[in-house]
């Protein structure tokens, strides 16, 4: 998308009007939360397909398993301006997960053409793997948990680690 920088005139009502709706999606931008209100920001479900394109069938179905975890009641995906729901460095692209009534990252999903890894905030506040999903150049592939992707863990134990970590760190900083 073209960077595009317009001007729109507006009288107090509207301005405060905007600013509510600012805190409402929780965003910095009055153009972010236009981009709410008028239903153009994708949610993850419709762009979960996109970023999960390249990974095999196994994997999508995972990175969708781990979305439902990550994305429970007590949780909204971060949505910027620029990206709508995630970020791209290196070669991945980030799906962010923040806490409904904080600015803080919790989780997040960082998604690229041979796999993920699924980051959590730890108890001390840094960023950590707990798991992952790599595909091999031959096509095989396997599950990890920490910070090592290790063959053979099944699928079940993978989405158990996440979700003790998702448990955990809601309660660490959702609650205090």
């Amino acid at each position: 998308m073209p960077d595009a920088t317009k001007t729109i005139k507006t009288d107090e009502v509207v301005h405060a009007e905007l600013e509510i709706l600012k805190q409402k999606h929780n965003v910095d931008t009055f153009n972010a939360a236009l981009r709410h209100e008028l239903g153009i920001v994708p949610s993850i479900e419709s762009g979960l397909d996109n970023l999960t394109a390249y990974l095999i069938p196994e994997f999508q179905e995972t990175v969708r398993d781990i979305v439902e975890i990550l994305s429970a009641p007590a949780l909204v995906q971060h949505v910027s301006e620029e990206s709508a729901t995630t970020y791209t460095a290196a070669d991945s692209t980030y799906l962010q997960f923040v806490g409904d009534d904080t600015s803080r990252v919790l989780f997040e999903i960082a998604i690229d053409e041979l796999g993920f890894d699924v980051y959590y905030r730890t108890n001390k506040g840094k960023m950590e793997k707990v798991a992952s999903g790599q595909q091999e150049e031959n096509g095989l592939h396997e599950y990890g948990v920490g910070g090592k992707t290790a063959d053979h863990i099944e699928k079940k134990r993978l989405l158990q680690q996440i979700r003790q970590k998702a448990d955990g760190a809601r309660a660490r900083w959702l609650e205090n």
